[in-house]
């Protein structure tokens, strides 16, 4: 899974012998990710966010931040994005159950991953990890 800088989400299903592009419309991407066999998700400017089960349709999720969204994790039912001020959305990829806020000590997170429940962050130097999405354990 890749996004352009003209703001096109491509897929592969071949490991890249060919792909599919998507225009997304409704907002600026900045990162993207999925499992093999999706969702997939995007995220970008002022909270943008969109989910899709097959990579052609999608489906934008409400905007719970005004940060813009830096870098995404999709696990399960489950996504998290983290923006580029510190923000923080963890949802379900139905767009309910959100977790909102910031990070912890004005961390500025620059990749976020799903481990089983655990939710790591990198952050310059620190990185951070937390089960619920409130408590944030420095590693």
């Amino acid at each position: 899974m890749v996004f352009t800088r003209d703001n096109h989400v491509g897929l592969t299903r071949d490991g890249g012998a060919t792909w599919g592009f998507e225009r997304m419309t409704t907002g600026t991407v900045w990162a993207v990710a999925g499992a093999p066999s999706g969702p997939y998700v995007v995220v970008g400017g002022r909270g943008f966010a969109a989910i899709s089960t097959d990579g052609t349709l999608w489906t934008d999720l409400p905007r719970y931040t005004s940060d813009d969204l830096k870098a995404v994790a999709v696990g399960g039912d489950v996504l998290v994005a983290v923006g580029k001020n510190g923000g923080f959305v963890k949802v379900k990829t139905d767009g309910s159950a959100p977790v909102i806020g910031w990070l912890p000590d004005k961390a500025k997170a620059t990749a976020v991953a799903l481990d089983g429940g655990t939710i790591r962050l990198a952050a310059g130097k620190v990185s951070y990890e937390s089960t619920d999405a409130v408590t944030w354990t420095a590693i």
